[in-house]
């Protein structure tokens, strides 16, 4: 993601977060776009909020078990855009 297009990306996540704060979904969105601009620390506490409004979110225990087996398998920052998204989709097919 570029630079300028993350920041954006982050402000307008952020905001819809501010918004909605107790919108799980919302917070799984900003740590999967805090993830793609490569702030993992950021990502890590986005996750952890959405699970803490909702601990039985589906979306975001999706979101977090995609970043954690990322991070576990070692996966490259240019290869998890495509990676994520097409994992993300494919669980979101699965859940209806």
């Amino acid at each position: 993601m570029e630079l300028g297009r993350s920041e954006r990306a982050i402000e307008i996540a952020r905001e819809a977060v501010r918004l909605k704060p107790t919108d799980s979904g919302l917070q799984a969105n900003l740590a999967l776009i805090y993830w793609l601009a490569k702030r993992i620390a950021d990502s890590q506490m986005a996750i952890n909020q959405a699970l803490k409004v909702n601990p039985t979110d589906k979306m975001a225990l999706d979101v977090k078990a995609i970043i954690e087996r990322f991070a576990r398998e070692g996966i490259t920052f240019s290869e998890t855009t495509s990676r994520l998204l097409s994992e993300y989709a494919r669980l979101k097919a699965r859940s209806g």
